[in-house]
């Protein structure tokens, strides 16, 4: 059986973040056709996933040493993952050098230089934009979450398409989401490591006193991995402001309540927080830089939102009128069913790879730029890597 290994920039944790739930489900969906081995020199973590347990091998490997060169070349995978575009340039010249004929591939997860120019208010940060596009250029296909990240990529870098593979969260929708009557109150979810998610919960607690002053009998609860200590002093329960805390299993969580609230200033990518909300026919309100990888596609089925009447207008609405909630609701899940299929996309992921490695000798004689990306990276990792190794050596 052919082999992919997958190294990641941390182990993933699939329920702290939409980053980690989607990686798992690569994971999975290679393991349909490959044998998977899944590494990383992150130290583990208390809520890692068992991927052993998943069918999948297990390594531990370190920065800055050459162990994992025989390593490379004793497993040679026929395909290498990269889990972001940091770790593309920590291993991919090891990879190219050891493994030359294995297909390489950037797990993007979002456009981190998009999401930190809108954090800086920028059209994107270039310092990262150098890093991250070059990393793009040198993999031989990378997978991009969102149609608007897809199209702005082509648009601003002139990245070739074939380079590019659209492969989105995915998710499954709940039979039988309770009703409109049956649920309580507002929630949100995101891990508070994410900035743009503990931006959108400052912001929520700016927005609650008006909200709430329409909405007496109404909640907000907060669910989330690693929210710190300036976090939870905005947990307020005598004002219906609520910080939970993680959640083992996000869609249960999620469905108990009748709105998700998440107003995004800036961000990037597809937002887990409201696939998990369409799948437990959950209505939405976000901004617009919230709803685009779901409006790219056909419009997004809740509410838009970008200053703070509208925000509270939306949400008092949504959350008080039946028919315009079921009516977001019924929208969102045809929305799910018809382009955010599992079987879908892992069907088109497995075939695009498939394609790829078929071609991969042409596919790279025709791309200079990621040739001559490769070439100089090469030379410049491979050395800044090797003299960090010969430093850290005992004398």
């Amino acid at each position: 059986m052919s082999k992919a290994l997958v190294i990641g920039q941390v182990w993933p944790e699939p329920t702290s973040s939409a980053a980690g739930w989607n990686l798992i489900n690569i994971l999975q969906t290679l393991t349909q056709h490959y044998e998977v081995h899944f590494t990383s020199a992150a130290a583990p973590s208390v809520r890692q996933a068992d991927l052993s347990a998943l069918g999948m091998q297990c390594h531990t490997i370190a920065l800055n040493d050459s162990s994992v060169d025989s390593w490379l070349i004793a497993l040679n995978p026929d395909i290498v993952i990269f889990d972001r575009f940091m770790v593309e340039e920590q291993f991919g010249w090891r990879v190219r050098e050891a493994c030359p004929d294995a297909l390489t591939v950037l797990d993007s997860e979002d456009i981190h230089c998009l999401r930190l120019g809108r954090q800086k208010d920028t059209a994107f940060d270039h310092a990262t934009a150098l890093r991250e596009i070059a990393a793009i250029y040198r993999c031989d296909i990378s997978l991009i979450i969102s149609l608007h990240e897809q199209r702005w990529l082509q648009q601003t870098f002139g990245i070739p398409s074939q380079k590019l593979h659209y492969h989105p969260l995915t998710r499954t929708p709940i039979a039988n989401p309770p009703s409109f009557e049956a649920r309580e109150g507002f929630t949100t979810i995101g891990n508070f490591k994410h900035p743009p998610n503990a931006d959108s919960v400052r912001w929520l607690s700016e927005l609650w006193p008006a909200i709430r002053a329409k909405l007496p009998e109404a909640n907000l609860y907060i669910y989330g991995a690693y929210a710190d200590h300036r976090a939870m002093q905005l947990h307020k329960p005598k004002q219906g402001f609520h910080i939970i805390g993680p959640v083992d299993d996000a869609q249960a969580a999620i469905a108990k309540h009748r709105v998700m609230l998440a107003p995004l200033r800036y961000g990037a990518g597809l937002k887990g927080k409201f696939l998990d909300a369409m799948a437990t026919g959950t209505p939405a309100v976000t901004t617009t830089i919230g709803a685009e990888g779901i409006a790219a596609i056909e419009g997004f089925p809740g509410g838009i939102a970008d200053t703070d009447q509208e925000m509270i207008e939306a949400a008092v609405r949504l959350y008080r009128n039946a028919e315009h909630w079921q009516h977001a609701q019924q929208r969102a899940q045809t929305l799910l069913q018809t382009h955010f299929s599992s079987h879908q996309h892992q069907t088109a992921l497995l075939s695009a790879l498939d394609q790829a490695k078929s071609n991969l000798s042409s596919r790279r004689q025709q791309d200079f730029i990621g040739d001559m990306l490769r070439h100089q990276n090469h030379g410049y990792h491979k050395f800044m890597s090797r003299w960090i190794e010969l430093k850290n050596q005992p004398k």
